[in-house]
C-alpha cells in the first residue's frame, strides 16, 4: 500500500520519500507504527494520554482505540 503523506520526514526528505514510496520499498504499517508512537509522545505532554489517544483516532479513524494503544505501547 502506498503511503499518503511523508510520516517520517524527520528522517527521510520528501524527494526521497516519494521515490521509496513509489517504488513501494517502503512498509506502510512500520512507517504509520512510527509516526503514532512519535505523535503520541509529542501530544501526551499537552493534552495527557487518552485526550491524546482520541486525536489519533480522529486522525486514523481506520484504527480501533486499542489497536492504537497497542501500537503506542509496544516495545
Amino acid at each position: 500500500m502506498k503511503l499518503p503523506m511523508n510520516y517520517i520526514n524527520d528522517i527521510i526528505p520528501d524527494k526521497i520519500f516519494n521515490k521509496l514510496n513509489e517504488l513501494e520499498l517502503l512498509d506502510y504499517k512500520r512507517v504509520r507504527d512510527y509516526y503514532l508512537r512519535k505523535k503520541f509522545n509529542e501530544l501526551k505532554k499537552i493534552h495527557g494520554s487518552s485526550c491524546t489517544i482520541e486525536l489519533l483516532v480522529k486522525e486514523f479513524p481506520d484504527l480501533q482505540p486499542e489497536t492504537i494503544k497497542k501500537i503506542i505501547y509496544q516495545k
